[in-house]
This record gives structure tokens, C-alpha cells and sequence, in this order.
């Protein structure tokens, strides 16, 4: 009787995917608004823009105290008013908001501040009033 000893061999096919751990990264280290006190309702402020190998979703820091007053567009990263405001009685009016960018396949987050300064309207030039003859 003959014995036949069959050996089956095994391959696995190993991929390796290289990555430096982070999340999105922004195009900007800090970002900075200039806008009227007089804010209308959707009016453009700012604008983030991350990058990351996957898509990148944005959002604003929630418990900053600028809840209601300011929303980002989830895709685009374009900051702008919520509702119409007008913070011209207030002196030196500085927001200082928490854009965040997610990973939408990793769930990695990057954060980066935007100040928002806005600026006092330019005040009114009374003329006399002059009247011909």
C-alpha cells in the first residue's frame, strides 16, 4: 500500500496602508473675518477649507456661546449668520469660533479657530442743510 502525503500550501495577500494618523488638515493654520455689525440673515463670513484622502465634513464647536448666531456648511466650509443681527450697540464684538473638519470614512477631526471681528458702521456725515434763493 502506498501512502500519499499532500501538502497544501497557504498564501495570504498582505496589503499595507501607510498613514501619518492625522485627521483633515487645514489650509490655514487660523483664519480671520472682518464683517458690518449688521448681519443679515445667511450672509457670508468666512470660508475653511481642509484637506484629507477621504471626504471631509464640517461643523461648528458646539459650547462656545455662539450657538444660534453662526452655522457652517457641511460640505462647502462656508461660515455664515443664522438669523439677522445686529450687534452694533455693542462695542469691540469679537467671536472667536471652532471650525471642526471630520474624516468621513476615518471619523479623524482637525479643529481650527476663526475669529470673527465685527466692525461699528461708519457714522453718518450731518450737512447743514442749505436752501437757494
Amino acid at each position: 500500500m502506498k501512502l500519499l502525503v499532500v501538502y497544501v500550501l497557504c498564501f495570504a495577500a498582505v496589503t499595507v496602508v501607510l498613514s501619518d494618523g492625522g485627521g483633515p488638515v487645514f489650509s490655514e493654520t487660523a483664519y480671520e473675518a472682518s464683517v458690518s455689525c449688521v448681519l443679515r440673515d445667511g450672509q457670508p463670513i468666512a470660508s475653511v477649507r481642509a484637506n484629507g484622502p477621504n471626504a471631509v465634513r464640517y461643523s461648528l464647536q458646539t459650547g462656545q456661546g455662539y450657538e444660534n448666531k453662526f452655522e457652517i456648511h457641511p460640505r462647502s466650509g462656508t461660515i455664515s449668520s443664522y438669523g439677522a443681527r445686529n450687534y452694533c450697540s455693542n462695542i469691540n464684538v469679537d467671536f472667536g469660533l471652532k471650525a471642526v473638519a471630520t474624516d468621513k470614512t476615518t471619523k479623524m477631526t482637525s479643529t481650527v479657530i476663526v475669529k470673527v471681528t465685527l466692525q461699528p458702521l461708519p457714522q453718518q456725515v450731518n450737512l447743514p442743510n442749505h436752501t437757494s434763493k
